[in-house]
């Protein structure tokens, strides 16, 4: 019977055993709604200041906090 040579495991595919990415930080996610001209501000916002949409909104929940 003839091997073949589709699917399966392959020989040197995927990352060494036993090493693993160390991801220190663990993210949680949340939702906002809002209208969608206010969405357009937000993210005017963000990009002026260099950060994604998401990063600034934190930021500023969080400025009276610092």
């Amino acid at each position: 019977m003839e091997v073949s040579k589709y699917g399966g495991k392959r020989e040197g595919a995927g990352r060494p055993k036993g090493t693993t990415k160390e991801n220190k930080k663990v993210y949680k996610t949340f939702s906002v709604s809002c209208l969608e001209h206010e969405l357009a501000l937000i993210k005017s916002n963000a990009e002026k200041q260099g950060k994604t949409p998401s990063r600034y909104l934190v930021d500023l929940a969080l400025q009276d906090k610092k």
